[in-house]
């Protein structure tokens, strides 16, 4: 009887003389369906496959695993379950194809050859079991046998696994919680040589994104003498298991907030490191966010730039609070001004940062915190209520009476409403002129003259009080950094009868109005020759007369 085209693609798998022809036939099978296969006197078929896997050539190995990957013939797991081992990565790849198409039922002899085997076998066959990962049995073998595992081979499992538990439907991971959780108290009582297969159990543990294992990781987490590796993997693990709405649960939440900022607070900068990245991660309830504001104050910058950048994307008020209280311990004594800036542009960002702004501002007493609180306050005052307007205006004048520490309050004030601002100083300068207070009256009519409420009867009285205090040195030096002729000469641009002023000013004597007539004839104004001329003429024969009489002859030359 005449072969089928099968059966002819088959007898090649025999042809050792010809190593190229049983390539082909075993590439062609591949191809082919499992169903053609069986029909072609299969048990000829296995064993001529088999044979090409005893040669210890890959090339003929590679394309006889694919096709028993087809045909998902258990009988040839035990020829494929050493290849495993083998040197070559694809081989090991195929021959992992090869046994899980065949099945749960391989488990029993994986599970038998487990115990006997390490290195590269040991991996392929961790993966094999990883295949079956909503198989009780399989789950269990594997994770038992971390327990025996080398470094690497644990590392492996946990690399393998991802992707699967990743997959895997609610009741796998069930599955694999009780799992970890049996085997992970085992190695707790009796710890393996190396801590490497505990931290692989937890890194498992930690895959799941379960909030039933946050608990166990927490305890790991936060315990300072547990081994690096696997406090590491439990602190990794805190971010997978709180992502997907895991921190629903108020007090694990809290719990969870306090192991990573210990954590990130703490001397090992690698243990810090996860935990930071842990923090950026997960998604943290507002009532719980203010609890990393601690971290922004560490010495290492680079912690607390994270918690603030972390705390610049969290909402609610609580985060708010807190960031301005870090804005204001910035200026503390040795404190780094860079976490200040990033504290105003984290504030800045915050729509509800202005009220809380404004009342930190309102009961700060330092001059320094009450600066770096206006300056953060800047872009919110427009959308301040009219009430937290008033507020703050009152509070100025309050700071400006009691004579200390107003500047900061006072420039918001001046922005905020300038006229109700001017309008309270000018009270207060009327019950300081007639307290005879000239060092206050002087600052608050300072104040007064640079608000934009200010009248030009307000910078007139300031400019007075300045003259009263000038040298009346008449050197071009002197003169240029008088603070008084500044003012009168601001005050004629202003279009203001400064000249009117003076002569009518009783507070002011003829060597006030010389010196100020001397400068602006020097300075080509008419306000010198009015001034000078007045002075020649009320000063009779006084010697002050005839110096303004020579002056304005000087002048006319």
């Amino acid at each position: 009887m005449a072969k089928t085209p099968i059966e002819v693609i088959a007898s090649m798998l025999g042809d050792e003389r010809a190593p190229e022809h049983r390539i082909a036939g075993a590439i062609v099978l591949g191809e082919l369906s499992a169903k053609g296969v069986a029909g072609a006197r299969a048990p000829d078929v296995v064993k001529s496959l088999l044979s090409m896997l005893a040669s210890d050539s890959p090339p003929l190995q590679r394309p006889a695993l694919a096709s028993l990957a087809r045909m998902a013939s258990a009988k040839a797991v035990p020829a494929i379950l050493p290849l495993l081992g083998s040197k070559d990565a694809d081989v090991r790849k195929l021959a992992i194809d090869a046994i899980v198409a065949c099945g749960e039922d391989v488990v029993p002899l994986l599970t038998e050859r487990l115990a006997s085997v390490q290195g590269e076998e040991r991996k392929a066959l961790d993966a094999v079991l990883a295949r079956f990962g909503d198989k009780k049995e399989a789950v269990h073998t594997l994770l038992v046998g971390l327990e025996s595992s080398d470094p690497d081979v644990a590392r492996a499992v946990a690399y393998e696994l991802r992707p699967r538990v990743k997959e895997a439907d609610a009741k796998t991971r069930r599955l694999w919680l009780g799992e970890l959780h049996r085997i992970i108290e085992r190695m707790k009582k009796t710890p393996p040589p190396s801590p490497i297969p505990l931290a692989t159990a937890v890194k498992i543990l930690g895959y799941l994104e379960d909030e039933h294992a946050l608990e166990t990781l927490i305890a790991f987490a936060k315990e300072p003498r547990t081994p690096f590796a696997v406090r590491q993997e439990a602190i990794i693990g805190l971010r997978w298991a709180s992502t997907e709405g895991a921190l629903s649960d108020e007090k694990l939440a809290g719990q969870v907030i306090d192991v990573l900022v210990e954590a990130a607070e703490g001397p090992d900068r690698m243990i810090a490191q996860a935990a930071l990245m842990g923090l950026a991660a997960v998604e943290l309830p507002a009532k719980h966010a203010a609890r990393i504001a601690r971290l922004a104050t560490h010495p290492d910058f680079e912690r607390a730039r994270i918690a603030l950048e972390k705390l610049t994307r969290q909402p609610g008020a609580d985060v708010t609070k807190a960031l301005v209280e870090l804005l204001a311990g910035s200026v503390a004594a040795g404190a780094d001004r860079r976490r200040g800036e990033l504290a105003t542009k984290a504030l800045e960002a915050k729509d509800d940062a202005g009220p809380v702004l404004a009342a930190a501002l309102a009961q700060e007493t330092d001059a320094d915190r009450a600066n770096v609180l206006r300056q953060a306050l800047r872009p919110h005052l427009k959308a301040l209520t009219p009430a937290t307007k008033k507020k703050l205006v009152t509070v100025a004048l309050e700071r400006v009476a009691e004579g200390e520490g107003w500047q900061a309050h006072a420039d918001v004030a001046r922005e905020l409403d300038p006229k109700s601002f001017a309008d309270g100083l000018r009270e207060q300068v009327a019950k300081l002129a007639k307290s005879k207070k000239d060092a206050q009256l002087r600052s608050v009519l300072g104040l007064l003259s640079r608000t934009e409420g200010a009248t030009h009867e307000d910078r007139y009285r300031y400019a007075s009080l300045v003259l009263r205090a000038s040298p009346l040195d008449t050197l071009p030096a002197a003169r240029h950094r008088d603070e008084s002729l500044t003012l009168i000469d601001d005050l004629t641009r202003r279009g203001f009868d400064v000249g009117l002023a003076l002569k009518k000013d009783k507070a002011l004597e003829l060597s006030h109005l010389f010196y100020v007539g001397f400068h602006f004839v020097e300075e080509e104004h008419p306000l010198g020759r009015e001034l000078l001329e007045h002075v020649g003429k009320e000063g009779g024969r006084t010697k002050l007369a005839k110096m303004a009489k020579n002056k304005l002859g000087l002048a006319s030359e």
